[in-house]
């Protein structure tokens, strides 16, 4: 039983470490449905403004861009400070994670309908080990909904329920 476990949690470890993402960034173009995302304060990256397609998912490839698009990761687990005029969500996932791949393309057609109310992010765990473990996300897809509050939702989600947590933000 003891080295079946210790196995387990070696086999899960090296499936964690071994997923990579090899998604590209879209570049978003200058079109009259765009948003624009600004920090309010400078960071230690280039990445203070950016102008995004309104219905798109925005991948996060970053810890800079996290913390110039949503908010500093230390807010988080202190003192939520959201600072930007439109909330948004954050999907933290993995190519292995089959909830994740499930709920994607729910995720996708969301962004489309609350294109104009809410920003969709996606980020890969795998691309961003110790900044998502300094975030404290133990499990995928951990979805943030981000507002006046902060809404932490912890694996898969249906159409129904991410519609309400979505209904809830935009009020």
């Amino acid at each position: 039983m003891k080295k079946t476990s210790i196995f387990l949690l070696i086999v899960s470890a090296l499936c964690w470490m071994s997923c990579g993402n090899d998604k590209q960034k879209n570049e978003a173009g200058n079109s009259e449905n765009e948003e624009v995302f600004q920090s309010e304060e400078p960071t230690t990256s280039v990445v203070e403004t950016k102008v995004f397609e309104a219905g798109e998912v925005v991948p996060i490839s970053n810890a800079a861009e996290f913390e110039a698009w949503v908010c500093p990761a230390e807010a988080v687990n202190g003192t939520w400070t959201y600072k930007q005029s439109m909330p948004c969500v954050v999907d933290f996932y993995a190519d292995w994670c089959s909830p994740c791949r499930q709920m994607m393309p729910t995720y996708e057609k969301l962004a489309k309908e609350y294109a104009g109310k809410v920003t969709f992010f996606e980020l890969n765990v795998d691309d961003m080990k110790p900044f998502v473990h300094q975030l404290g996300i133990v499990g995928m897809p951990t979805l943030y909904f981000c507002g006046q509050e902060l809404t932490v939702v912890l694996g898969m989600q249906s159409e129904e329920q991410l519609r309400e947590y979505l209904d809830k933000l935009c009020e």
